[in-house]
């Protein structure tokens, strides 16, 4: 039975043969599933927060444009100051397939999002990432300013329809800012042994936002997912630490706060921050050192991402000089 609209219909049913033959009826009720629901709508950002520009490569719904509307808000509640301007060349299909061509300056970070199939259902959700970063000013990567974020369309629907789709889009821009992408980058080194088998985060923003909220012990280091291959492991907060932490390696049930920790973060990557953004620790997040979270005991979905490592720095006439 293939339930094709709301209403009422009878089933007449028959089964046997001869003098055997059974006759009855069923009734069927489909009903009308329920609304999806709607995404929380945060606070506006402050006035002269971090400057975000939004360039979708393919066609996007209003309401999909309102959920990255409402992950950028997120992080302009916690990222202060716009940092200077930066001219970006660069071509077609340089940052990722089906990503435009740029040549512009551009004012605190420009997002490229494309929402399209990649590989049906299940596969890859999709990539996000640095493409071009800033001069640190010593020849180092310093902060993205241009950003390119892929999901697969096909993936989409569950997220719409149980609330995490925001919590994926805040999670993947997390990830275009630098969280995550420039951990390990010339100018940055803020993890060691990111590809070994105990990853830890060494620099003093999020180690002392961990300490204070109870995740690590004090002067400690911070442990950085050692599970999950390529785009989970040496990229995300370790998840049997951190638990429903917008930037481990998975995303739970929708609400997964952006908490201090990452914020800190942010501070080591370079941006001005303040911690008044963080959302709040409360049990759903609260410190699991040393107990294995089950995956299916709080509903967690594996993201199943490629991180997006930046191609180059950006230089004075806005021509990329490559990575080395």
């Amino acid at each position: 039975v293939t339930a094709r609209a709301a209403g009422t219909a009878t089933l007449a049913v028959e089964a046997g043969w001869g003098r055997r033959v059974r006759r009855t009826t069923v009734p069927v009720t489909v009903e009308a599933p329920p609304p999806p629901p709607t995404p929380p709508t945060p606070p506006a950002p402050p006035s002269g927060a971090f400057r975000v520009t939004v360039r979708y490569a393919a066609p996007v719904s209003a309401a999909d444009r309102a959920t990255v509307d409402a992950a950028i808000a997120r992080w302009q509640r916690v990222i202060t100051r716009t940092p200077p301007d930066v001219r970006v060349v660069v071509g077609a299909g340089d940052c990722g397939a089906g990503m435009p061509a740029v040549d512009e300056t551009v004012s605190g970070i420009l997002l490229l999002v494309r929402l399209a199939p990649i590989d049906g259902p299940d596969g890859t959700l999709g990539s996000a990432g640095p493409c071009v970063v800033r001069d640190d000013g010593a020849g180092g990567f310093g902060i993205p300013a241009l950003g390119v974020i892929t999901l697969d369309s096909d993936d989409l629907a569950p997220m719409r329809a149980d609330g995490t789709l925001l919590d994926v889009m805040t999670h993947e821009i997390g990830h275009t800012l630098g969280l995550g992408t420039l951990w390990d980058e010339a100018g940055q080194r803020h993890v060691q042994g990111a590809q070994g088998p105990d990853p830890q985060y060494v620099s003093l923003g999020a180690r002392t936002r961990a300490a204070r909220l109870g995740y690590v012990a004090p002067g400690a280091t911070v442990p950085v997912e050692n599970v999950g291959g390529v785009g989970s492991a040496g990229s995300h907060w370790r998840e049997t630490v951190f638990g429903t932490e917008l930037m481990s390696s998975t995303i739970a049930r929708a609400g997964n706060p952006l908490s201090a920790v990452t914020i800190g973060a942010l501070a080591d990557l370079g941006y001005d921050v303040t911690d008044a953004g963080a959302e709040p620790a409360g049990p759903a997040i609260t410190s699991r050192r040393g107990a294995v979270v089950g995956a299916d005991a709080v509903g967690r979905t594996p993201l199943r991402d490629v991180l997006v490592r930046p191609i180059g720095v950006a230089g004075p006439d806005g021509r990329v000089r490559p990575r080395r």
